[in-house]
């Protein structure tokens, strides 16, 4: 489906990015001049990448929950995105767009450490 295409994409490119330029910020300077891996780093790197994340892409998120949660009938309910943006725009103005955003914040940022963390430990892990 386009919409869920859409937002996988955006999600990884919204993730790693800037989870080394947050990691390289936050990490102490090793002897040789380059930044560590340190969990302390990771863990908060993870957590704001989390965070930062959300907070670009959440809108986007309610139009394609809206799509996907629209019964099956024919024709359908939106015609796209633009349609069902419209149509959530309607509702409530731009506040409808961050319905549930604050719960959504508050999972972030552990959720995304922990991802993180278990990333860079299975980086030294595996071969």
């Amino acid at each position: 489906h386009t919409n869920t295409h859409t937002h996988t994409s955006l999600s990884f490119f919204l993730l790693t990015g800037p989870y080394e330029f947050i990691r390289r910020a936050v990490s102490p300077v090793g002897p040789d001049g380059n930044p560590q891996r340190t969990l302390p780093a990771s863990v908060a790197a993870g957590g704001l990448t989390g965070i930062c994340y959300w907070l670009s892409c959440y809108p986007i998120d309610v139009i394609k929950n809206r799509i996907q949660a629209a019964p099956d009938i024919s024709p359908p309910l939106y015609r796209g995105m633009v349609d069902a943006a419209r149509a959530i725009y309607a509702e409530g103005g731009v506040a409808r767009f961050f319905k549930g955003f604050t719960p959504c914040l508050l999972r972030a940022f552990p959720a995304n450490a922990a991802c993180f963390v278990t990333f860079e430990i299975m980086m030294r892990v595996l071969p």
